[in-house]
């Protein structure tokens, strides 16, 4: 559906000789787009290939990652118009056999994409009622920062050092800190 200043479409998509359907949103007026791409994950792709993402809640080795076929996870367009696109994303956090981990936790992610190429993401875990006891004692890793290179590329070489790369509000409070890449005098990426 076309909309002034953001579409969303499902299509077929593809990237580093992988192929797959998508849901793909796209700003005619900026250079980037965001793919719902393979297991779901949503990847924002920037001029020359690159890609970037937040990653997902998980509790290893129990993560949207192990969905291949996307049997316990699912994909919504809750609402749009003329300014925004609210997406949901959902999944029982599985093993590669499918088990869910805990018995039956879930994380339900919900993205808020805006005219102006920006998004709001909440992610929301309901935490599972069985034990497990051979695995992640009720920890949880709620975000990790992805570079997807194009090829012939280092992650160091595609990242925006110095610029803001995730905005952390504290619902509670109302206070809000900036996650940054920076370079150490030693070269090394923070």
């Amino acid at each position: 559906m076309q909309m002034p200043g953001l579409s969303l479409s499902w299509e077929d998509y593809e990237y580093g000789g992988e192929a797959d359907s998508a849901l793909v949103i796209r700003w005619p007026d900026l250079p980037h787009h965001v793919a719902f791409w393979r297991n779901y994950v949503p990847i924002w792709f920037f001029p020359d290939n690159v890609g970037f993402y937040f990653g997902w809640i998980e509790a290893a080795p129990y993560e949207c990652l192990c969905d291949d076929e996307r049997e316990h996870m699912q994909l919504e367009i809750i609402e749009e118009d003329s300014s925004v696109a609210r997406i949901r994303w959902s999944m029982d956090l599985v093993t590669f056999g499918g088990r869910i981990y805990r018995g039956n936790t879930r994380v339900v992610e919900d993205y808020e994409f805006r005219a102006d190429g920006t998004c709001v993401r909440q992610a929301t875990l309901y935490h599972g009622t069985e034990l497990d006891p051979k695995r992640n004692k009720d920890g949880y890793e709620i975000s990790e920062f992805g570079v997807v290179n194009p090829p012939g590329t280092a992650p160091v070489d595609n990242l925006l050092r110095g610029k803001v790369v995730d905005r952390v509000i504290d619902p509670f409070e109302g206070s809000q800190f900036d996650l940054l890449w920076e370079e150490d005098s030693g070269g090394i990426v923070r």
